[in-house]
Parts: structure tokens; sequence; C-alpha cells
């Protein structure tokens, strides 16, 4: 089976031949049908095409909007669970913990410190 752009060129070739009065007209007028048919069962063919590539670029729509939303819960849980360990080691004054397999540590900033101090001043006005 011949694709669309050959059925376009020979729709159009065959359009131009109408015009010579020495060709056969019938025969013109049924090659002109049997391209006509043939070019309608393969635009047909590219609608159904086109719906499926249409829905395809849906699901991965969503599924990116799924994604992104999945990676920001994850960076949240990042977020807390840095937050967590960072409390600790405040709460406890170890710069770093050395464990197995892992190795954590942070460097104290002023800030930390600051944070340290008010932690220490709410604990002292909780006893």
């Amino acid at each position: 089976m011949a694709n669309l752009f050959d059925l376009t060129a020979d729709y159009l070739q065959i359009l131009d031949m109408m015009d010579d009065p020495e060709l056969d007209q019938q025969t013109l007028a049924d090659t002109m049908e049997g391209i006509e048919g043939a070019l309608e069962d393969k635009f047909d063919n590219y609608v159904y095409v086109y719906k499926q590539e249409q829905g395809d670029v849906d699901v991965l729509g969503e599924t990116i909007k799924q994604l992104q939303a999945r990676k920001k819960s994850k960076e949240e849980n990042l977020k807390k669970l840095k937050k967590v360990m960072t409390d600790v080691m405040n709460v406890t004054g170890k710069i770093s913990l050395r464990q197995h397999n892992t190795a954590t540590g942070y460097r104290r900033t002023r800030k930390v410190w600051l944070l340290i101090q008010k932690m220490f001043v709410i604990f002292q006005k909780t006893i």
C-alpha cells in the first residue's frame, strides 16, 4: 500500500491528466476513484494513530504529575529526616556520629550555637 504522500502525488497527477482530451476519461475517473478510496483509508488510519498518540501524551502528562508529586513528597521526607538528625545532634552536642557504614556530621556555625543555647534555656525552664 502506498504512503499518504505518494497517494497525494498520484491524485494530483491524475487531476492534471483529466484536462487532457486525448486520454480516456472513464479510465482516469476510475483511477481517481481508486486513489480517493485509498486516500480516505490512509487518512482514516492517520486519525487512529493521531488519537492513540494523543492518548499516550495525556497518560504521560498524568504520569509526570504523579511523579512530580511523589518527588516533592520524598524531598519533604528528606528535609524532615535531616531536621531530626540535626536536632538530635544539637541537643546531644555531637558534631559527628560514626557508625559501621555511615559517618554524619556538620559544622557548628553561629546559628547552630544560638539554637543550642535557646534549647538549653528552654530545657532549664522546664526543669
